[in-house]
């Protein structure tokens, strides 16, 4: 792109105009709004997790995409799943462009289900980009003396297997009692881990012998574990086969009927497919939020960030912001059969 001003046959100065996947923005007017200020990405969770490293990570190089080059910073506002920061981020928070709000898309489950405390609409907020989507993964321990699939679906009385999950309302208490619930997996459930860490040492106890993981990290900060045998991946929470496990299977094709497909869809792969959500207001201005999702489209691609981010071992296979608006809008409008369903997963109390 050039940065440079052009100038017509009449010889008129005229600013470039650039363009998003969303649509076009002036540069030099957008950079005279952002040059000199402070952005500030919002994130919904604690310090020290992936969605905090994530933004950290882009907080370093974001600045040099956005015109006008403000300054990028990280603040943390964690509460209720990121249900606070979402609501702040659309309610009480400026909503000129200098806040970007940063949280996990199964959030949105809150507005899906008529929360009274979800304040926020995610079908106006300006949808800017997915750094990464996630697929759980199913596994158990060598311990367990579990080998495949066909295993925890058949009735066993001599075995007794307890998976361990975070609590209700979490996405991997969703994959759990989802996958148990249209495939038959035979389980019993603890809950009440307060993140994978615990679970990860219940799991090294002897505790529990099962649980749900994303395979990124399967296959970066566990590999170890999967590599020696310890850990064995027996499904994928997928629709289609995962390329980072291509022969593992995937609970879609063994559900037990064309309805527990759709509801496992819809409750536990989708949400998760726009997983680390970045959204504006939907007050800012067009023109910012088209130049802010194209910034976040270069810094994604960026080899700075992409070194930052493989030393961590976090994932970067970005969703377009198209489609993540697509997702969104296909979540929020499911059917009301399968909002029936999902509503006592998904909702505590509901």
């Amino acid at each position: 792109m050039m940065h440079s001003l052009l100038v017509s046959l009449f010889g008129l100065v005229i600013a470039p105009v650039f363009a998003s996947a969303q649509g076009s923005f002036d540069e030099q007017v957008v950079a005279k709004f952002y040059r000199g200020k402070t952005v500030k990405i919002v994130v919904g969770l604690g310090a020290g997790g992936s969605y905090d490293i994530t933004a950290r990570a882009i907080s370093h190089t974001l600045g040099k995409y956005v015109p006008g080059n403000p300054v990028i910073i990280v603040e943390n506002l964690p509460g209720a799943g990121g249900l606070l920061a979402v609501n702040q981020v659309n309610n009480a928070m400026i909503k000129d462009g200098t806040v970007i709000g940063s949280v996990g898309g199964p959030i949105l489950a809150n507005q899906v289900f008529g929360h009274p405390g979800a304040r926020f609409d995610a079908g106006k907020m300006h949808v800017l980009t997915c750094p990464a989507p996630i697929t759980h993964m199913l596994f158990v321990t060598k311990e367990s003396g579990v080998t495949k699939l066909e295993e925890l679906t058949a009735a066993n009385p001599n075995r007794r297997i307890k998976l361990g999950s975070t609590a209700q309302p979490s996405p991997i208490y969703n994959s759990a009692v989802l996958a148990r619930e249209t495939v038959g997996l035979k389980f019993q459930l603890v809950t009440g881990y307060d993140g994978f860490a615990k679970v990860k040492l219940a799991l090294e106890q002897e505790e529990v012998s099962a649980a749900f993981d994303s395979i990124d990290e399967l296959r970066g900060l566990y590999q170890d574990k999967v590599a020696s045998g310890d850990w064995r991946i027996l499904a994928a929470v997928n629709d289609k086969p995962h390329p980072k496990a291509p022969d593992v299977p995937y609970l879609t094709a063994v559900a037990k009927s064309d309805d527990d497909r759709e509801l496992l869809r819809l409750g536990a792969i989708l949400p998760l497919r726009f997983a680390f959500l970045y959204f504006l207001a939907p007050e800012v201005p067009q023109d910012r939020a088209n130049a802010l999702e194209a910034a976040l489209d270069k810094t994604l691609a960026d080899p700075e960030f992409r070194g930052e981010m493989e030393k961590v071992q976090l994932p970067v296979d970005p969703v377009p912001a198209a489609e993540v608006r697509r997702l969104i809008a296909e979540f929020l409008g499911m059917p009301d059969a399968i909002k029936t369903r999902l509503r006592p997963i998904m909702v505590p109390g509901g």
